[in-house]
């Protein structure tokens, strides 16, 4: 089993201790690539402190997490202004009753421009779950900027000895993300002083553990039970089983039409959320 992460693969063994599982980080960052090193704008006593957040924000993305600081900034008059480059999960407070501008989607090609465009002095990740790698952080980090992070998941081990980064607790209350943030402008961004190295929390990747797709892809033959090769024959089963469920997912899917039309449904129909119609629709289609 191949996982991106050391954090990943420690989970997977904490529920299954006999998994050959093997870390093996996406190859969106090449091996051996030196990464631009942070170099922060020094801000005025007026200036604000400008935090990026990325992505499509759900609650375990940290969306209320999101709002709820970004509302406490406004009533508190705090020096810090928060960017969602993406949108949440449903309509969040902003400006001016919320210190938060929201963006809207983007595409991946994009993202790198727009943070050239907002030029943010940090990018937050206020994720309450586990991420298994972070393509995001990815980008943050192939764009040199400063970055706080949570302490689940993969960010901890990916940011390890990196200047500009800090890995704070992912429960950390509201008020404490404010005054994390006011303490860290008057500190750091002001001054110009780099806080000291983000250290991972022990998700260190075992030797034998380690893998890479493109020195280890080739160079552990097959156990003498795979190698046979796979016939039409051996496929069949799975491709009628297939051809089945599409056929009724199908024949479904054009009789919730056709109901959906008539005049005795289509008012029950209009008060059913459009995000669940799109859901069942997608899942019928797939």
């Amino acid at each position: 089993m191949l996982v991106p992460s050391a954090d990943a693969a420690q989970r997977f063994v904490r529920f299954v201790p006999k998994a050959n599982v093997r870390v093996a980080p996406h190859t969106d960052m090449p091996a051996g690539k030196t990464l631009p090193p942070p170099q922060p704008r020094q801000l005025t006593q007026q200036s604000a402190l400008k935090i990026a957040v990325i992505g499509a924000m759900s609650t375990i993305k940290g969306a209320d997490v999101l709002e709820a600081v970004a509302l406490a900034a406004a009533q508190n008059k705090a020096p810090v202004e928060f960017h969602l480059l993406g949108y949440g999960y449903r309509n969040l407070q902003t400006q001016p009753r919320a210190r938060l501008t929201v963006h809207g989607a983007y595409t991946e090609d994009d993202l790198q421009q727009l943070l050239d465009w907002l030029q943010p002095d940090l990018v937050w990740f206020p994720a309450q779950w586990p991420e298994t790698y972070s393509y995001t952080l990815s980008a943050c980090l192939q764009a040199g900027l400063p970055i706080v992070a949570p302490n689940v998941g993969a960010f901890a081990e990916r940011l390890q000895g990196r200047a500009w980064s800090w890995i704070c607790p992912w429960n950390t209350s509201t008020s404490e993300w404010i005054n994390f943030f006011e303490l860290i402008r008057t500190q750091h961004f002001m001054t110009g002083q780099s806080p000291a190295i983000a250290q991972a929390l022990g998700n260190t990747i075992p030797s034998n553990h380690a893998w890479s797709y493109l020195e280890s892809y080739f160079s552990e033959p097959l156990p003498a039970s795979h190698t046979a090769a796979i016939t039409a024959q051996d496929l069949q089963p799975y491709v009628q089983q297939e051809t089945g469920q599409i056929n009724a997912k199908s024949t479904l899917l054009t009789g919730l039409v056709y109901l959906r039309s008539t005049p005795l449904l289509r008012g029950v129909a209009s008060r059913i959320p459009l995000r669940w119609q799109t859901k069942i629709k997608n899942w019928l289609r797939s």
